[in-house]
């Protein structure tokens, strides 16, 4: 249509201003550059590690289910952490769906560290499946429960940093997650003589690491008993 037509006034704002499509990443106001520039320094170490850790250090919960595969009490921990989290991000997911709550970069209308939708924060996904991981690893042993809380904790910090989280949406989706995990926990009890079959049949055929002497059944694995290493 003519550049002063109805097809052009829908590409600006109140104020006359072009609009920012949903593709385009959201533009910082001049008052607020000073503010974020250390935010979008690109070149800066520490930041660089913040934007690798808020979006590629969640893979590191692998190394805990490969600890997990590899202790005696392993088996039920590593399906209460698995099953935990996929049950954490189904929560989620529907908690997002029924109260969306903005991203802070949309919010505050500021880019993020880096490129991300802009659908729900609350509660963030990734510490959903964190916590739960975190509780199923408690389970088997206080140290590597505290070690993925750990882990928990650095991207909570690094999401937030990036702009993608409030404080809220990582606390909110590590205790789904926990809750989640120890649910699960609880649930697979009643299966624990199965799991001992199976520890069998897989430690039998080597798809497992043996171990010497007697083993446990995974039903004594309680967590008053934990073992603290």
């Amino acid at each position: 249509g003519a550049p002063g037509g109805a097809g052009h006034a829908a590409l600006l704002d109140p104020s006359g201003a072009p609009r920012r499509r949903s593709w385009e990443p959201a533009e910082i106001p001049l008052d607020e550059s000073e503010a974020y520039a250390v935010t979008l320094f690109s070149g800066d170490t520490a930041v660089r590690t913040l934007r690798a850790e808020a979006q590629n250090l969640l893979y590191a919960v692998v190394l805990v289910f490969g600890i997990l595969w590899c202790r005696r009490d392993g088996l039920r921990a590593g399906l209460a952490a698995g099953l935990g989290a996929l049950l954490a991000v189904a929560i989620s997911a529907v908690i997002g769906d029924v109260h969306h709550s903005a991203r802070p970069f949309i919010a505050g209308h500021y880019a993020p560290l880096f490129a991300h939708a802009d659908d729900a924060a609350f509660p963030s996904d990734h510490l959903a499946a964190l916590g739960a991981v975190t509780a199923g690893a408690w389970m088997s042993s206080r140290r590597i429960g505290a070690a993925t809380a750990v882990l928990a904790l650095m991207i909570a910090f690094a999401r937030v940093y990036a702009g993608v989280h409030y404080v809220g949406d990582v606390t909110a989706g590590f205790v789904i997650g926990v809750a989640a995990g120890l649910l699960v926990w609880s649930a697979i009890r009643p299966l624990v003589p199965m799991l001992d079959r199976l520890d069998a049949g897989l430690r039998r055929r080597r798809l497992r690491p043996g171990t010497h002497g007697k083993r446990p059944s995974l039903s004594a694995v309680e967590f008053v008993h934990m073992d603290p290493g």
